[in-house]
């Protein structure tokens, strides 16, 4: 708790709690977890959390973390619709 009070008092944010999240190593036994939970107050751990849209904690395999992206990047392209995409003969040109 100390050293997050050293990061809010040095760098002015503050650090909420209640939204905050706890990532512990495999190595790390229950009684310890619970024990830092208590301290910190922190009660989620972020073993399948997110952020931007992108897992926190890959593991061995990032292959599996990221084999969804090139099929959302796609459906967001279909979406976007012929309209959007083509371009108009002068703006071809301006291009070039």
């Amino acid at each position: 708790m100390d050293l997050l009070e050293r990061y809010q008092h040095g760098s002015g944010q503050m650090v909420n709690m209640a939204k905050s999240a706890i990532f512990f190593s495999v190595n790390c036994d229950e009684e310890t977890k619970e024990r830092v939970k208590g301290i910190t107050g922190i009660q989620t751990e972020a073993l399948c959390e997110k952020y931007l849209g992108l897992p926190t904690a890959l593991g061995r395999s990032s292959t599996q973390a990221f084999e969804t992206i090139p099929g959302r990047i796609m459906g967001l392209v279909r979406g976007w619709g012929e309209k959007q995409l083509k371009l108009s003969h002068k703006q071809f040109q301006l291009i070039q």
